[in-house]
């Protein structure tokens, strides 16, 4: 046998003994968001950090991973300059060098309840930041940043949500449901125009389940460097393989046009065993090939 000969073997060896153990070798998708720190059985948030992740992580590297001096719920960015954070009844524009907050109220909103944010996101296309509350029916608000200006968008019908982000491929806010109760489980992703109107939603291919928590469970919902690709990154949830199990976070791959799920796994991913299973094929192969 060729030495080409002998290479081929190897790699094909490898190939077959990995999908026999059902190994899956994939690019990895980026996303930004936050990184948490959680405590006690309703997962209260205790840090927060600014993070460029995959599924095996925060990138590794200078600039990917920035502790924060105050904890959120979720994080959004204008391209163009600041950062934005909501947690609790608070909004924050957060400077994109020192990182310092500084307090962004709702007003000029007319008599509105503007309490409760759940989420925000940047429209990208409008270059304008939107907020999502649970106050009342919830309330759908954009914020600019060159006037410096509220304006109310259009409410949610009582319908309760925990996280949104809006997608440029299609110009559509996305909603996570705040699951539990009445409210019915997260089985689908809830669709709006760019002005709040409802568009429908997109069903998963299962329920993602549900966390342990109070209002505002702290799943983050992400677009990724896949344009077809969303994240969902939950907080500490039971295995429901075996609730034995430490309560871990998972990582949820989601294609945001049919709602299938192409990605499930605790986060961040375990260290694949793969490398001494390549190992001795690989040692296999070339005791293979001198013993000719």
């Amino acid at each position: 046998m060729t030495g080409l000969g002998k290479y081929a073997w190897s790699c094909c060896a490898i190939v077959v003994v990995l999908m026999c153990c059902g190994f899956v070798l994939a690019v990895p998708v980026q996303f930004t968001g936050l990184r948490q720190t959680y405590s006690g059985s309703f997962n209260s948030v205790t840090s927060s950090a600014l993070a460029d992740m995959t599924q095996d992580g925060v990138v590794a590297g200078a600039g990917h991973f920035t502790p924060l001096p105050h904890t959120l719920s979720d994080i959004t960015k204008d391209p163009a300059g600041s950062y934005y954070g909501t947690i609790g009844q608070d909004v924050y524009r957060i400077n994109p060098t020192t990182f310092q907050f500084t307090q962004l109220p709702i007003t000029g909103v007319g008599n509105v309840d503007t309490g409760w944010d759940i989420g925000c996101t940047f429209d990208t296309l409008r270059n304008r930041l939107i907020v999502a509350t649970l106050s009342g029916p919830g309330y759908i608000f954009a914020y600019s940043p060159q006037t410096q200006q509220w304006s109310l968008l259009n409410e949610f019908n009582n319908e309760d949500f925990q996280s949104i982000v809006y997608r440029p491929g299609n110009d559509t806010l996305y909603a996570v449901r705040n699951a539990g109760g009445i409210l019915g489980p997260i089985d689908s992703l809830f669709k709006y125009g760019p002005n709040g109107q409802f568009l429908g939603t997109v069903p998963l291919q299962y329920q993602i389940p549900q966390a342990q928590g109070l209002g505002d469970s702290n799943y983050q919902l992400m677009v990724t460097d896949d344009p077809n690709t969303m994240a969902l990154l939950t907080p500490p949830l039971t295995d429901s393989h075996d609730p034995t199990h430490p309560l871990r976070e998972r990582l949820y791959l989601i294609n945001a046009n049919t709602g299938a799920i192409t990605y499930n796994g605790v986060f961040p991913a375990p260290e694949p065993a793969t490398g001494g299973l390549i190992g001795v094929v690989l040692l296999l192969a070339t005791r293979r090939s001198r013993s000719r």
